[in-house]
């Protein structure tokens, strides 16, 4: 299986106040998925961020649905855990990725499965709570997906 790793996208970011970033933000995503595509990856990985913000516009929402359809068509999985923009409750995923192929957001502990690989993930958390969670992990995955500040891992065991 190949696989493509992508984060902190923030889809949605108007970058200096300019509408022409969200645009951007949205096609530089969208490339992504479409490179996926062409060089024949069935998985694309988003450790965390794909949203700038935990109220994303209809607009956004619009365009994460139409690309989900897309994906959907050409059997392309984009599985993705929350970071610090992006967690949103209800996950943003869930009216959208009701296809067989598409977004698959993974919560904290949960596997994603396919072609015999393992993948799971750690949502956005503080660095007081590594100990406790680092034990839901399971130990038998092949991708690790996590999203957190380097200044809190730096002394990582």
């Amino acid at each position: 299986m190949k696989i493509l790793c992508t984060s902190d996208n923030h889809i949605g970011s108007r970058q200096y106040g300019l509408k022409q970033r969200e645009t951007d933000f949205m096609t530089s995503f969208r490339s992504v998925i479409e490179l996926a595509y062409d060089r024949d990856i069935s998985t694309v990985l988003v450790s965390g961020d794909m949203l700038d913000s935990k109220k994303p516009s209809v607009e956004i929402i619009d365009f994460l649905s139409d690309l989900n359809e897309w994906m959907s068509s050409k059997q392309i999985d984009c599985v993705l855990i929350n970071g610090n923009h992006d967690d949103t409750y209800p996950n943003w995923t869930k009216p959208i990725a009701k296809k067989q192929y598409g977004f698959r957001h993974i919560e904290t502990g949960e596997v994603f499965e396919k072609e015999g690989y393992r993948i799971s993930g750690v949502n956005f958390i503080p660095k007081v709570l590594w100990p406790e969670i680092k034990q839901t992990i399971p130990t038998d995955l092949d991708v690790l997906l996590m999203h957190q500040p380097f200044k809190e891992f730096a002394h990582f065991e």
